[in-house]
């Protein structure tokens, strides 16, 4: 039983090594990409698009309206900001960021991805966690009527 189990390990980490994936951490590496874009514009960088980020954030916002709606969000982008392992994309409505903007708070290091969405003042969150990242928490703190 032995043999079965250590040949089994070692089967695993030779197709793993061959494939040239970590097979123990490949999931929670999978967004450690979104580092190298520190001070860059999202949409330069096609951010936006980058897989398993897209679907990801589909999947989270899950609404297929409400998905739709994100682009007209982005219009005004700032640059994303990497403070440790926490990374923040933050857009807003043309002419009318007060009001409408998102944000995009990926955790490294749990592996987790939060949306806070505000349109017209009116806010959603979505979070892969149960804990809210402090980023979101000071967005969500924002006082966004100001005309």
């Amino acid at each position: 039983m032995k043999q079965i189990t250590l040949f089994s390990l070692l089967w695993s980490l030779t197709v793993c090594s061959l494939a040239f994936i970590s097979c123990g951490s490949s999931k929670a590496d999978e967004l450690s990409f979104l580092k190298e874009y520190d001070r860059q514009y999202p949409s330069e960088m096609h951010l936006w698009d980058k897989q398993p980020l897209a679907d990801r954030l589909k999947q989270l916002v899950g609404d297929d309206a409400e998905w739709a709606s994100l682009p007209s969000l982005r219009g005004t982008e700032m640059p994303v900001a990497v403070n440790g392992e926490v990374v923040v994309i933050a857009a807003c409505e043309q002419h009318n960021c007060n009001r409408s903007n998102l944000i995009i708070v990926v955790d490294l290091a749990a592996n987790s991805v939060a949306v806070g969405i505000r349109k017209e003042g009116a806010v959603t969150v979505y979070n892969e966690s149960d804990t809210v990242p402090d980023a979101l928490q000071e967005w969500l703190a924002q006082d966004n009527n100001v005309e």
